[in-house]
């Protein structure tokens, strides 16, 4: 049987032999036309299988260490969560990048202790800001209710600790300024009061400039925890009155979104209580994150190709006839390059999407299994596709390698130039010396 893989070429037993080694099957060796190398044969069943096995294992590695930097930098699973309302949207109507809205896919990043999240009032006074305002947006799962429950997406205002008074302090207000808050201690005075205090306002909040008044005690109380997070939407008028949010009911804390790409996740699985029951266009998405995604997908399906077909046009056009002897080599390879990018790209993106819902708490219905065993296939496809493009193509035949620019025609080398023998007139037998007078 013959040895499948083209090394060592020791096993192959098909080495050529060499010119003038006195072989009866030695034969000149043919020059390959200008920048195009020689054609390779057929591949077996057996070489293809072995090759698209190592291109899968390739492709699968790529993305593992892709999630594997991802979930190491967010210390939590699923690192990405999809946000399924407007409570956190800086206008009724519309999206902006760097603030997060509606089909946003957000990274998270696990939190230890308290200290790992800056409240809306220690970034006021520190000028920490994230996603448009003041402080850290965190994710979490409500008080009194069970870990299994959706969570929420908001913004931490305030940490605030149980006063032996039965009131609550909450110190980051004493680094604002006094003009920017005040106070009702549990003594009935109003100031700028820290310590001992049942509740307190903050002025010209958020992008809607309000006056949210915290009720600190309560919230404590309510939660029947000693110290957590007040917290509120952006886009909501009050602060939530769920109670404070303790550590251990926080899953991380934003850092880091992808814009749009989360609505195709909403439109094929909507979330219970949020967007998107009613499909693609769904208006509790802003109209213009629908026109961002659909402008998205043709720039990544379109794109790649129109680069990757465009170069190939260009390299042709300045190989002076190459396209018109070996029309096969140019437009063929271009356009499957191109669409395995484009597709692969995709399939990974959405693949990889769908393993995370399959395991996101975020909405952990019946429908987990499912998510997963499809985007495994997803993804087994989109590796193939992309490991394709990468290597240059599948086939049985070589799609034109070693792209140096072509050429003048050049004539066939005399026989003699060839063979390496010197011949006259008077010459001998082939191979031998001058015969004999």
């Amino acid at each position: 049987m013959r040895w499948p893989l083209p090394w060592p070429k020791s096993l192959r037993g098909d080495t050529p032999p060499e010119p003038g080694s006195g072989r009866s099957d030695a034969v000149p060796e043919a020059e390959a036309p200008p920048g195009l190398a020689e054609e390779e044969p057929p591949k077996s069943l057996r070489q293809q299988v072995l090759l698209f096995a190592r291109d899968l294992a390739v492709a699968f590695l790529i993305v593992a260490i892709v999630m594997g930097l991802l979930t190491a930098y967010a210390r939590v699973w699923p690192p990405m969560v999809v946000v399924e309302s407007e409570s956190m949207q800086h206008s009724d109507s519309e999206s902006f990048v760097g603030v997060i809205d509606t089909g946003d896919l957000v990274i998270v990043q696990a939190v230890g202790t308290a200290v790992d999240v800056v409240s809306y009032v220690e970034g006021r006074a520190t000028g920490h800001a994230t996603y448009g305002d003041f402080g850290d947006v965190i994710v979490f799962i409500k008080p009194r209710t069970p870990l299994t429950s959706t969570p929420i997406i908001h913004r931490a205002m305030a940490y605030a600790v149980r006063n032996a008074s039965g009131g609550a302090d909450v110190p980051g207000l004493a680094r604002l300024p006094a003009t920017e808050w005040s106070a009702r201690s549990t003594n009935g005075s109003t100031g700028n009061y820290a310590y001992g205090i049942w509740d307190f306002t903050l002025y010209n909040v958020g992008y809607q400039a309000r006056n949210p008044t915290f009720n600190a005690s309560a919230e404590l109380a309510l939660a029947t925890v000693d110290a957590g997070f007040l917290t509120k939407g952006d886009h909501n008028q009050n602060p939530d009155s769920h109670g404070a949010v303790a550590v251990n009911r926080i899953l991380g804390k934003a850092r880091g979104e992808l814009p749009w790409f989360g609505l195709l996740k909403l439109t094929l699985f909507p979330g219970r209580t949020g967007c998107c029951p009613d499909g693609w266009g769904d208006a509790r998405a802003p109209k213009n994150s629908w026109d961002a995604l659909l402008l998205s997908f043709v720039v990544i399906v379109v794109g790649p190709f129109a680069l990757d077909f465009g170069w190939g046009w260009w390299k042709a056009r300045s190989a002076e006839g190459a396209r018109s002897r070996h029309p096969s080599r140019v437009f063929p390879r271009s356009l499957t390059t191109g669409l395995r990018i484009a597709y692969g790209g995709l399939g990974i993106g959405a693949a990889v999407g769908g393993v995370l819902q399959a395991f996101s708490v975020l909405d952990p219905g019946s429908l987990g299994p499912v998510h997963l065993g499809f985007s495994l296939l997803l993804l087994l496809g989109a590796a193939y596709l992309l490991s394709g493009a990468i290597k240059g193509g599948y086939g049985p035949r070589a799609e034109a390698r070693g792209e140096t620019a072509p050429g003048p025609p050049v004539a066939p080398a005399p026989e003699a130039a060839v063979t390496g023998e010197v011949r006259t007139e008077s010459s001998g037998p082939e191979g031998g010396g001058p015969g004999p007078p």
